[in-house]
């Protein structure tokens, strides 16, 4: 917290408060909210409906059989990330994650789509609300 502290009084000063036109300038807590939701994402399970059949992990998946996307334990998934349950904002400082459906270990608004459609909206009020809450 208190690197994010002293990244917001050094970008944005003291004697305001953060704009969205701030947050390109805030690395770290761009970060801090990709960690936030990669263990809490908005939506836990992503329901989707098999168009075709098709095999998965050897389990046959006949055509229109709904399939629930746990998006929770990806997030949490020792194969995708070193220490999952640990809250470590700088693994993000290290990789370049998109939001936004690109990066299978990380989809707290879906891909594809059918992913969210407020996610510009969703992500600029997180960042800014957060960024808030921390001065």
């Amino acid at each position: 917290m208190k690197k994010a502290v002293e990244e917001i009084d050094r970008v944005v000063g003291k004697n305001r408060l953060l704009r969205e036109s701030d947050i390109p300038n805030l690395p770290y807590l761009q970060s801090v909210v990709k960690e936030s939701l990669r263990l809490h994402p908005a939506a836990p399970l992503i329901q989707r409906l098999s168009t075709d059949d098709c095999t998965v992990g050897g389990y046959h998946i006949p055509a229109n059989t709904p399939i629930f996307f746990n998006v929770w334990s990806v997030g949490r998934d020792p194969s995708h990330w070193e220490n999952p349950l640990e809250f470590r904002p700088e693994r993000f400082e290290e990789k370049q994650f998109d939001l936004r459906g690109q990066n299978f270990g990380l989809l707290p608004f879906g891909s594809g789509r059918r992913m969210c459609p407020g996610i510009s909206l969703g992500l600029m009020l997180i960042h800014v609300t957060v960024g808030c809450i921390l001065v």
